[in-house]
């Protein structure tokens, strides 16, 4: 539906923001450059749009109406919005420019973001983009000190220092080389097992959900990489737990097996994390690939 005619004008609205600060009409014809009548016309062309009277005027100068100041309240609000709108515009015309800087946790760089940088290249192919992995931390900490515009994580909760937003669900499995289809919790705990490093998002939601349920694991040795782990997993010098995203090809290949714990779940939430300044350039970004999350 169209806009009501006429329409409201801006400088209008922004001479009487001055007027409310300064007082009266010559200091703000003075602020805006133009004579003072210029001022006093757009004035009454706005009574009369509005066809309210706003002001009086008295020894001490220009003085609002009852009826003024709740159209100088609107008036303020409406400019605030401009001007949030032009910045947005500025954000935007030098985010054009910027290359995006992502950096990922293993699982999601590995797994994940090679489809969701080739969704986003087939619609924003101009743009370059790099990509970088590390763990949960390394994520976080490149993010913090805006090395990297934009960050995933898996599992940890995000600072609240950075922006957020929800990108996923992931689950963590029990593999195994043994074609084993289940295990009681009490027996698994008794096998040896391979885990991630200290500092990634997986040990981390690992870790987290054991001690929930008040139970200690046999951590054998860690490994800094997927494809470490399932080598080690493969070889049989014990079992891991991982995302189904990092073993979907094995589980299909049949070289590792998933063994179903007793009451035993681990999900995990996938998150995009960036800094306010950048947000419209990552919801660019996180539009392109959000309902793509965990297809490839």
């Amino acid at each position: 539906m169209p806009l009501a005619q006429p329409l409201l004008d801006l400088t209008t609205l922004d001479m009487l923001r001055t007027l409310s600060r300064v007082g009266s009409m010559r200091k703000t014809a003075n602020e805006h450059l133009v004579s003072q009548p210029a001022v006093t016309l757009r004035f009454q062309a706005l009574e009369h749009q509005l066809g309210v009277r706003l002001f009086t005027k008295s020894s001490s100068g220009t003085i609002f109406t009852d009826s003024g100041e709740v159209i100088l309240e609107w008036c303020l609000k409406i400019l605030h919005e401009v001007e949030s709108f032009q910045e947005s515009l500025k954000t935007l015309a030098k985010d054009d420019k910027k290359d995006i800087s992502v950096i990922a946790s293993l699982t999601i760089a590995e797994y994940l973001l090679p489809h969701w940088i080739a969704l986003y290249n087939s619609k924003h192919y101009s743009r370059k983009l790099s990509l970088s992995m590390g763990n949960t931390q390394t994520v976080i900490d490149g993010v913090k000190t805006k090395k990297y515009l934009l960050g995933f994580i898996e599992g940890s909760t995000p600072p609240r220092s950075l922006k957020n937003k929800l990108v996923g669900e992931d689950e963590l499995i029990v593999i195994s080389n043994n074609p084993l289809k289940s295990l009681p919790l009490s027996k698994f705990l008794k096998l040896p097992l391979i885990l991630r490093e200290k500092g990634s998002g997986t040990r981390e939601v690992i870790e987290t959900y054991f001690n929930q349920i008040g139970v200690e694991l046999n951590c054998k040795f860690e490994l800094p990489s997927n494809n470490a782990i399932k080598a080690a997993v493969r070889s049989g010098q014990g079992l891991s737990i991982m995302s189904r995203l990092a073993v979907e090809s094995e589980l299909k290949e049949q070289s590792v097996s998933q063994i179903h714990i007793d009451k035993v779940l681990i999900k995990r939430n996938l998150y995009a994390i960036f800094n306010s300044e950048n947000a419209i350039l990552v919801k660019q970004f996180l539009d392109t690939i959000l309902d793509n999350s965990t297809k490839r």
